[in-house]
């Protein structure tokens, strides 16, 4: 009897055997159907065939083929598996960077992210990036667990020039690490004076930097020094949903900080 792992080389050795379970999950197929449908020789589509059929995954009726419910679950998981391989081939750069362990959404839905990543000629590409799509965004909701320069002049101007609305979340000891830098306290002022935006003070730990701009979520990658690397950005529903009950989590016993709170 095969194990899961020769299942799993059966397919993986031909890309014609996955595309036929593939096209026969959608619906049935006659041998030239399938043959143009993934464009083999006639030869090849036969030994495919044969092959599924006699791993009990497809069933002739007649002169077309069905997949079978076996057929089904083994295509669908395989499908499943690429999905994930592709995933971790496109964040593998960059995984050990990302909060992964906050992360409660399925990775495969990063496949398609853009990601911007530091280099040793520009260790700021990522920052910059950053700033420019939180100072283009109309809205924002942010969870902060540090303050970039960049980012909060980006942020400060949208927010003066009334061009956005925006909130944050962010540490309890956050400000207290930036109050020696007068030129960002004055900032945090400016922002906190416009009624545009509102930021608010957790007692809980924030680990990390995500941002919901508009429709998009963008979400920091650090090192272990907790310098920025990357900047991962999609607009996957599944992880905008994740990312917006976390952040609601978050600011539900948050406390909004005033402009006297912020000492320049």
């Amino acid at each position: 009897m095969d194990t899961s792992l020769d299942n799993v080389e059966f397919l993986s050795r031909s890309v014609h055997r996955h595309a036929a379970l593939e096209a026969l999950i959608e619906r049935p197929h006659d041998r030239a159907d399938l043959r143009e449908s993934i464009g083999a020789s006639s030869s090849t589509i036969g030994r495919v065939l044969d092959d599924l059929e006699a791993k009990g995954w497809i069933t002739r009726i007649e002169h077309h083929y069905e997949v079978t419910q076996v057929g089904k679950l083994v295509g669908g998981e395989f499908a499943r598996l690429l999905e994930t391989m592709e995933a971790v081939e496109q964040l593998q750069e960059v995984i050990d960077w990302l909060p992964t362990e906050q992360m409660e959404f399925d990775i495969t839905t990063l496949q398609d992210a853009e990601i911007t990543t530091s280099t040793q000629s520009n260790p700021f590409i990522p920052i910059l990036r950053m700033a420019t799509r939180l100072g283009t965004a109309s809205h924002i909701q942010m969870l902060a667990s540090s303050v970039i320069p960049p980012v909060l002049t980006a942020v400060r101007d949208a927010v003066i020039e009334e061009a956005q609305t925006f909130e944050a979340v962010i540490p309890a000891g956050l400000l207290d690490d930036v109050s020696a830098e007068t030129g960002m306290t004055t900032q945090i002022q400016e922002i906190l004076n416009s009624n545009q935006a509102a930021v608010l003070r957790s007692d809980d730990e924030i680990s990390y930097t995500m941002a919901i701009a508009d429709e998009t979520l963008l979400i920091e990658g650090t090192d272990e020094q907790g310098i920025p690397r990357a900047l991962i950005e999609t607009e996957n529903k599944s992880a905008v949903t994740w990312a917006e009950s976390v952040y609601t989590s978050y600011r539900s016993d948050a406390e909004r900080i005033g402009p006297s709170q912020v000492v320049a």
